[in-house]
């Protein structure tokens, strides 16, 4: 009997310090959840594989944990995507990436990297990293920022199906409140183009913007504007059509480029700049969605120079201020804040350039 007596209480020694310690990972693993996904909806969240084997464009998959997806919401689809409502997703899963140290981001950025790197249409991997770290309730600038990548993968060999990765810009100190989603990237395997996913990944960017502007206390009537920075079309350069006109069916329109300079900062490294003889921004066209605005056909001056500038101010955070300066310079041959200027179909002159 004092056998048995000794037996039992050695056995609760043991186990009453590793129940404290379970209890103690416990409450901290929920504390991390909950500050990890604070200004998530509660909606957004659904499950994940906890391990991921497979590739995008030769890109390695880890192991991925705490799971997030983003919202389907019909009515943020743009006008020309409303089919992808009767899309089946229901093969992949859909992760919004909230830190660097998810594996995610290391396979969204190196997929990213595949299609848009050689051209430098991708920031490098340190800048997305600080990027992550933006929080809507901690202004910068004038400007609340949240930045988001979205990797997508099938559930069967589990490979990457798609990327993109935007920021909402909610504007704090603007004569009219707005928020702005600039369109980073959005990368879709070839085998799901045209199949209603990319009519998504252009939707997600909505409730994203919706989020920032609640965190930053601002309503969710707050007007929101989607933009993305796209390459004119070139003689030689095929492949920039069909952004271009995906882009066009969806329903969204070009700031003309006629009347419009816009330029993108130089995404190279500082020391390559400098070795290279300084910035060299790339011209683009600005593809917009004003969202709920989709059948205007112009847009005020001054609402494209507010654009521009959030725009402009986002980069601020992560570039040298000289680089950013010489693109900044090219607002002076911007329109006058009461013109009217055109909003075009983003193809325009495609034809020309074959």
């Amino acid at each position: 009997m004092e056998l048995v007596f000794i037996f039992l209480l050695l056995i609760a020694v043991v186990s009453i310090p590793l129940l404290v310690v379970f209890c103690m990972a416990f409450i901290a693993q929920t504390a991390a959840e909950a500050a990890s996904n604070e200004v998530l909806p509660p909606d957004a969240r659904n499950a994940f594989p906890v391990e991921l084997t497979g590739h995008a464009s030769s890109v390695p998959v880890a192991t991925l944990a705490m799971p997030v997806a983003p919202p389907f919401i019909p009515a943020d689809l743009s006008p020309g995507d409303t089919r992808a409502v009767d899309a089946d997703v229901s093969g992949l899963t859909f992760r919004v990436v909230r830190s660097p140290s998810d594996m995610a981001f290391d396979v969204g950025y190196r997929a990213l990297w595949n299609e848009f790197g050689e051209a430098h249409e991708v920031e490098t991997r340190d800048v997305l990293e600080r990027r992550l770290a933006w929080h809507p309730a901690n202004p910068v600038d004038g400007v609340s920022l949240l930045y988001e990548m979205i990797v997508v993968t099938k559930n069967t060999d589990l490979s990457v199906a798609g990327v993109r990765d935007h920021t909402a810009i909610v504007g704090l100190e603007r004569a009219l409140p707005c928020v702005l989603v600039h369109l980073s990237h959005n990368w879709v395997a070839p085998e799901f183009r045209g199949k209603g996913l990319a009519g998504w990944m252009r939707a997600f960017p909505v409730d994203t913007a919706r989020r920032a502007c609640r965190v930053a206390g601002l309503p969710a009537s707050t007007p929101i504007t989607l933009v993305a920075e796209m390459e004119h079309p070139e003689a030689g350069l095929p492949d920039r059509i069909p952004r271009l006109r995906a882009y066009e069916k969806a329903g969204f329109m070009c700031v003309d480029p006629e009347q419009v300079p816009y330029h993108q900062p130089d995404f190279r490294e500082p020391s390559i700049i400098d070795a290279t003889g300084g910035a060299r921004p790339l011209p683009f066209r600005l593809i917009l969605r004003r969202v709920g605005r989709e059948q205007e056909t112009h847009v005020s001056g001054a609402e494209l120079q507010e654009i521009v500038e959030m725009l402009y101010t986002m980069y601020a955070t992560s570039f040298r201020a000289q680089d950013v300066a010489v693109v900044r310079a090219t607002l002076a041959r911007y329109p006058s804040g009461d013109a009217r200027i055109k909003l075009v179909k983003p193809t325009l002159g495609a034809t020309e350039a074959g």
